[in-house]
């Protein structure tokens, strides 16, 4: 209401505390969720979710049904 414009972004923190309780739970995917979130460019961002995919197709997917502009 107040910034109509302002965009809206999520914590990693909750994204990965919700990520650990589906059941990812694995450091090494742990992470990739937090290489994924500090991709500075679009192509180092998708680079990290192919690798998320070829490691763990489960959390690839769950990840995929979030919003990830935010």
């Amino acid at each position: 209401m107040l910034f109509p414009n302002a965009k809206t972004r999520h914590c990693v923190r909750h994204l990965h505390a919700n990520f650990k309780k589906v059941g990812f739970k694995t450091k090494e995917l742990e992470d990739l969720l937090w290489k994924a979130a500090r991709a500075s460019t679009p192509r180092d961002f998708e680079d990290v979710i192919v690798e998320l995919k070829n490691t763990n197709q489960h959390a690839y997917d769950w990840l995929k049904g979030k919003n990830l502009a935010h």
